[in-house]
């Protein structure tokens, strides 16, 4: 086997633009810290585990606008979208 670790329940997921900001918090309830910030226009969303950390940026209705960034952290590699 190359991979000794699990990919994040992210990738499991797929394409999160399919979701919504209360899809995509029920489907990692308990996976995940959540941390939500209320910007004017949108919400960001970071979630966070033990090796990833992924930042989604939605409007204020939960409707997905953008991953603005990806981190896994044990590998620490970063992968930024901007």
């Amino acid at each position: 086997m190359l991979f000794k670790e699990k990919f994040s329940v992210f990738a499991d997921i797929g394409d999160l633009s399919k979701y919504s900001f209360d899809d995509l918090k029920r489907m990692t309830l308990h996976l995940f810290q959540l941390d939500i910030i209320k910007d004017q226009d949108m919400l960001i969303a970071k979630w966070q585990d033990s090796t990833t950390e992924l930042e989604v940026n939605y409007t204020l209705e939960g409707k997905f606008i953008k991953i603005k960034s990806e981190k896994w952290k044990k590998s620490g590699m970063q992968f930024v979208r901007n």
